[in-house]
């Protein structure tokens, strides 16, 4: 059994909250950008939102009644977008030549040691979500996913894809090359959520801007300079307005 397609998509959309408007359209995504996530990143932040809820960290109260789905997804989705903003302009074939040796590769600078550790985080994610092995006992599933195969099966495995990555002899820009920007868009949050904390996570529900930051400084970039840093600022940017302008609503307008 496998994640679910593309074809999954429609009624997966997150819905427009004005509470929560996140990021301001920019003029280099609509011109560079000619893909749009799907079911595979729907995946990704369902993984998430079950690791987080499950785990149910000491000291905090994580459930779906403390975590809003819609409003999470939301956020992920933001999030994640600006990344690819953040590191490629939203453009599929950018390699990092700034240093001697960077392999950064790709809409979010997937480096050839990271593609298969993200590849492993992925199975991790599988593993913790079915209750494998030393997971057996992980916390009940409280809330119900929305994703179509897992909520009718519940029993996931690793998608085809993302166990190919694991194979470090290959070319990595080839493998990149053969994914889809929502299938980048997917290993990357579920490379940053093995890395981070999970109350960034949930903050990104209501748009905090220190959060967001944070998960890209830390769970994405991990050793960001300064000349990052402000780039940073330029695009994790919280707005609270009352029409939405979040940069990822125009790929569904």
């Amino acid at each position: 059994m496998s994640w679910p397609l593309d074809s999954f998509l429609i009624g997966l959309l997150p819905k427009r909250r004005n509470t929560c408007l996140l990021c301001v359209d920019k003029q280099q995504r609509t011109d560079n950008l000619k893909e749009a996530t799907g079911g595979w990143t729907a995946a990704a932040i369902e993984l998430v939102y079950d690791d987080i809820l499950r785990y149910n960290k000491a000291g905090f109260d994580f459930t779906a009644d403390t975590v809003d789905f819609d409003n999470f997804r939301a956020g992920v989705l933001w999030w994640a977008d600006n990344v690819a903003g953040m590191e490629s302009d939203w453009r599929q074939d950018i390699l990092n030549t700034a240093k001697i040796g960077n392999t950064a590769y790709g809409y979010t600078q997937i480096t050839k040691a990271t593609l298969p550790t993200m590849a492993k985080y992925w199975t991790q994610s599988v593993i913790r979500y079915n209750r494998e092995g030393t997971y057996a006992s992980y916390g009940e599933r409280k809330w119900h996913p929305r994703t179509p195969i897992s909520a009718r099966l519940g029993i996931l495995k690793t998608p085809d894809w993302v166990e190919e990555l694991k194979d470090k002899s290959k070319d990595h820009i080839e493998l990149i090359d053969a994914l889809t920007y929502d299938q980048v868009i997917a290993l990357t949050i579920v490379h940053a959520k093995a890395k981070s904390n999970d109350e960034d996570w949930v903050a990104l529900q209501s748009g905090n801007e220190t959060s967001c930051k944070t998960l890209y400084d830390y769970g994405h970039h991990t050793a960001p300079d300064a000349e990052t840093i402000k780039r940073s600022k330029e695009f994790f940017i919280c707005q609270k307005t009352k029409k939405p302008t979040s940069s990822w609503f125009s790929v569904f307008d």
